[in-house]
């Protein structure tokens, strides 16, 4: 890299390219993807799916598991792992989700 002074006269390192190889930019979306579509499924099922009528039964225990602890998973995942997630990142998974809508 080539030897550069920041503002405050600190010597830094400069690089001379700042892009990402390709497995890492395979891995930045497919970790965008896979931490918001257990989000957008748990909505979608808990606002147009899921009614809430009925007795307790172990159908309604599988339902919480399968779609509420999915999103939790999710949840903790986004906060351990050291990746950023950007607001412009949210296009992989709407297209992911535009891709199931019309395929199935």
């Amino acid at each position: 890299g080539i030897r550069d002074r920041d503002v405050t006269g600190v010597q830094t390192c400069a690089f001379r390219s700042l892009s990402l190889p390709l497995v890492y930019k395979i891995i930045w979306i497919l970790v965008n993807i896979t931490s918001t579509i257990p989000i957008g499924v748990s909505a979608v099922y808990w606002t147009a799916i899921y009614d809430g009528a009925g007795p307790r039964t172990c159908e309604n225990v599988l339902n919480f598991f399968l779609h509420a602890s999915n999103s939790v998973l999710a949840l903790v995942d986004g906060f351990i792992i050291a990746i950023p997630i950007r607001i412009t990142h949210m296009v992989f998974p709407f297209l992911t989700g535009l891709a199931y809508v019309l395929f199935t």
